[in-house]
């Protein structure tokens, strides 16, 4: 299963991107509903590295240098490729190249969504890139989960924010997202 993760540089995650992409990867790797286990990955806009200033992303062999490259990720890019890294998850970085201006961003939203073809996006609060990726992934009419903020501080859903059951699957939808998982594999 593959999944594209965006969301602004500025997002700091106080839990709610990492619960929604828990309950993915536990969807992802569950047989349940007849269908087989499937290994997820992540991809991301890699905010943060410049394709024309930095270069390509560094392999993960060349460790001093692919270090110098998760230091400089920010926000839901960074949540999402530690995520990956620490529950053994492939992860594909696209970062933007600047020289081409302010297109850079959504071109490289285009470009990422096209060669992807993931089976869900998951868009953390962000700003115009978070939302053009978003315009790209619904003129595809694809599936996207846009990750809520939960109350500042609070690292555990509200007592109050009690799931949705999905009226096709009947699992509970975490209140962090809207929509549900089911709808990936039909």
């Amino acid at each position: 299963m593959k999944a594209i993760v965006t969301g602004g540089r500025a997002y700091v995650d106080n839990g709610a991107l990492r619960f929604t992409l828990d309950c993915l990867r536990a969807f992802a790797w569950s047989a349940a509903r007849g269908y087989p286990p499937q290994p997820l990955s992540f991809a991301h806009g890699a905010c943060g590295w410049d394709l024309h200033r930095d270069g390509p992303v560094p392999p993960q062999a060349e460790s001093a240098a692919y270090l110098r490259f998760i230091r400089k990720l920010k926000g839901a890019d960074a949540v999402a490729h530690l995520y990956a890294l620490e529950h053994g998850l492939e992860v594909r970085p696209y970062p933007a190249d600047w020289s081409q201006g302010p297109s850079g961003g959504p071109k490289r939203n285009r470009h990422m969504f096209h060669v992807e073809q993931p089976h869900v996006t998951v868009a953390a609060p962000g700003d115009r890139g978070t939302a053009d990726m978003c315009r790209v992934v619904r003129e595809a009419g694809a599936l996207l989960w846009q990750v809520e903020p939960w109350r500042v501080g609070l690292a555990v859903a509200p007592e109050d924010a009690a799931p949705e059951i999905c009226g096709k699957c009947h699992r509970a939808i975490p209140p962090t997202v809207k929509g549900c998982v089911c709808e990936v594999l039909r």
